[in-house]
């Protein structure tokens, strides 16, 4: 074994108390680090238990280096054009692509593998690295679950499209269960390559003995409902069938009900706690104790119910492939859980039932000897060479083929109008560009300044040599301008700037190298916005970092998520949608070509660098 592998997480034992992911995280990191790889965990979420040097400690024992991005200082500047977790994916993306590699494990969960999944399908970054995503509850599966719109409409649905991008051009894609791989097929959200099954590891260096007695509750009186208390785990649905339960069979065998988890929320964004209140107290009147305990970490919960004896009730109304369900099968738990997602092909049908209060009811009846039937498809030991077979294959990689990069023609469209004191400085940036195969197209639109005009015959005289076109027209506006600039261009893709903008050194050729990788028909890429009218260097006031996010065509109708038209594009797409809008009482023209293009089914991405 060898190979250097990074597992990307906002989600892991230590630093909280974890769910699914985390748990995941965790097993596959000491897993991988046992059988011979260099592991390394980045860790992207908050720290509510225990310090960074602590945790570094705690995962050193297994020689795992662990870090975390609140140790990694934040970027100067403000972006602009996305949200908190388009930053953090940004943030994680500057700390990987430096550092070599071999595969990184994404979550969906937050989309922190956004932006480095857009380097690499833009070649700026990762070529020999393979970037895979774990699907385990994209957010609007999640949402889907607890029955409730989302709270931030437009956050949201930046998050759902990260999330979405990452698994359809990820290098590759597994999830633990067939039923998430049926959810996103049902949402059209295909991977680039087929995605793969491979479950969840759990206990591999400490397996329970297969010789213990098997599923007999030592207690059937005391029920733990083993979940988060929130809608999506079927908090309610639990509570509602004991209650007709009790309605409907006074003379019953149930003494305890523990629910034995965090504190979420239920439908109307109640808490948890405040909808159990009332309820408890009925229950005391029919001779139920019950108690909450939310602060158990996986293993704690575990050695609590195989202490008490109980039984586990796990009703989720959606799921992926719990790791509720695992634990009980691994440890001999007896356990009822609801037929979703992923738990039918965790354990056999008598040990199920249907998500409805009157299934619930009739399998809390029966539970005695439903239990007794309990079986599993599930082996550890097959799971954990699933995992050795496909972290060799990441390590041995996609067939590595380097392409001969061609350099086709460039035109490069500049609009000018009453920008002398900066048209200097675009051309230079161009000239200084290590791109050489492009022509630079200036259109002077019936400029007014006599200083501007001056400027314009000046860059005309020095740059007429090097085959670059100055054309004057009489006033028409920026978009007609635009549109008349890409009619005299004699390249294959178009790049327009803006008179006022400069390009960095490497803004060309890394604008054609992306869009032949990408295959797109059009590309935009990051800004930086200053201050000042000099031409930008080290000492120069950044104002903000200006980032797109892409083709959300449901935040486009909001805002420009597309880019700035300092962008690159076929010029056949460009011709073949008409060019930029012309009416000259707004100032959208690129807010709607790249809408325009994105709606006439072509292709278009962001390049995660600033360009210019």
């Amino acid at each position: 074994m060898g190979g250097r592998i990074c597992i990307v997480t906002p989600d892991i034992v230590g630093p909280m108390k974890n769910g699914g992911i985390g748990t995941h995280c965790y097993w596959l990191a000491r897993f991988l680090a046992k059988s011979g790889y260099a592991v390394s965990v980045l860790y992207t979420g908050p720290f509510q238990f225990g310090t960074y040097k602590e945790v570094q400690v705690f995962y050193a024992k297994d020689k795992i280096e662990f870090f975390s991005l609140s140790e990694i200082p934040k970027p100067k500047y403000q972006y602009y054009g996305i949200e908190y977790q388009g930053e953090v994916s940004e943030r994680v993306y500057h700390f990987l692509k430096d550092r070599s590699f071999d595969v990184i494990h994404f979550q969906d969960w937050q989309g922190n593998s956004f932006a480095s999944i857009q380097a690499k399908e833009t070649g700026v970054a990762f070529e020999w690295t393979e970037l895979v995503v774990g699907v385990h509850s994209p957010s609007l599966w999640e949402r889907e679950g607890m029955q409730i719109w989302a709270a931030s409409p437009i956050t949201e649905c930046r998050l759902d499209y990260m999330e979405k991008y990452a698994i359809e051009h990820a290098d590759r894609v597994w999830s633990p269960s067939q039923a998430m791989l049926d959810w996103l097929a049902s949402k059209r959200i295909v991977p680039k390559n087929k995605a793969r099954i491979i479950r969840y590891l759990i206990h591999f260096d400490n397996l329970v003995p297969q010789t213990l007695p098997g599923n007999v509750a030592k207690d059937i009186s005391h029920l733990v409902f083993f979940g988060r208390l929130e809608t999506r785990k079927g908090f309610e649905l639990f509570v509602n069938a004991i209650n007709k339960l009790l309605k409907f069979h006074p003379v019953h065998d149930i003494k305890r009900i523990t629910f034995l988890g965090k504190i979420g929320k239920v439908q109307n964004n109640a808490n948890a706690l405040y909808y159990l209140k009332q309820t408890a107290e009925d229950w005391k009147t029919h001779g139920i104790e019950s108690k909450v305990i939310d602060n158990f970490d996986a293993f704690q919960a575990i050695r609590y119910i195989q202490k008490t004896g109980a039984i586990a009730i796990i009703p989720s109304l959606l799921d992926n492939y719990p790791y509720t369900v695992l634990e009980c099968i691994e440890n001999r738990i007896p356990c009822l859980a609801s037929s979703v997602g992923g738990i039918p092909e965790m354990i056999h049908a008598e040990c199920t039932f249907k998500p409805t209060v009157d299934s619930l009811r009739e399998a809390l009846q029966e539970r005695r000897t439903r239990i007794e039937k309990m079986g599993s498809t599930y082996s550890n030991e097959q799971v954990q060479q699933d995992w050795l077979s496909y972290s060799a294959e990441l390590i041995a990689g996609q067939e590595k083929i380097v392409h001969s990069e061609s350099t086709p023609r460039v035109s490069i469209c500049v609009a000018y109008y009453n920008y002398g004191k900066y048209l200097p400085q675009l051309l230079d940036s161009l000239k200084k560009n290590d791109y050489r195969n492009f022509e630079v197209i200036v259109v002077n639109d019936g400029s007014t300044d006599s200083s501007s005009i001056q400027v314009f015959k000046q860059q005309e005289q020095q740059f007429s040599h090097y085959g670059w076109k100055f054309i004057s027209q009489e006033n028409q506006g920026i978009g007609a301008t635009r549109n008349f600039a890409a009619s005299q261009a004699e390249g294959e893709y178009l790049i327009f700037m803006d008179a006022d903008n400069v390009a960095t050194p490497r803004m060309i050729s890394t604008f054609v190298r992306a869009i032949q990788k990408r295959g797109a028909d059009a590309l935009t890429c990051m800004a930086t916005v200053f201050r000042g009218d000099g031409y930008p260097d080290s000492k120069t006031e950044v104002f903000y970092l200006y980032r797109p996010l892409g083709p959300v065509l449901e935040m486009a109708m909001l805002e420009n998520v597309f880019g700035d038209a300092n962008s690159i594009m076929t010029k056949k797409a460009f011709d073949a949608i008409g060019g930029f809008g012309t009416d000259r009482s707004t100032s959208y023209e690129d807010w709607e070509l790249f809408a325009s293009l994105v709606l006439e089914g072509f292709t278009l991405d962001v390049i995660p660098e600033r360009l210019f």
